[in-house]
């Protein structure tokens, strides 16, 4: 994994997504949207006020996350390929 992350052409993306990773952020995401929306039902509050404010922070941190963490992926992305294989548990 480390030798892999030194020796691939600097502009070729990486292989292998897990589908298991995919499900498991999705399963996730939907008791976390569950363990908000049912007290919202509850409580009685404007539910698409809720779901504004809700999507537009949303929206406002995952961007204010992107965007530096690009810049600083192009320059640090090889060595924290390396320092995770390093940490990874072995396939052995």
């Amino acid at each position: 994994m480390a030798f892999l992350a030194w020796t691939r052409p600097k502009g070729e993306p990486r292989s292998g997504s897990r589908c298991g990773a995919s499900a498991a952020a999705a399963i996730g995401t939907s008791i976390d949207a569950m363990s908000v929306g049912v007290p919202l039902a509850f409580l009685e509050v404007n539910i698409l006020a809720s779901a504004l404010a809700i999507g537009a922070a949303t929206m406002v941190t995952s961007s204010a996350g992107l965007v530096p963490c690009r810049f600083i992926g192009a320059r640090l992305g090889r060595i924290a390929e390396t320092r995770g294989a390093r940490s990874a548990p072995s396939d052995r």
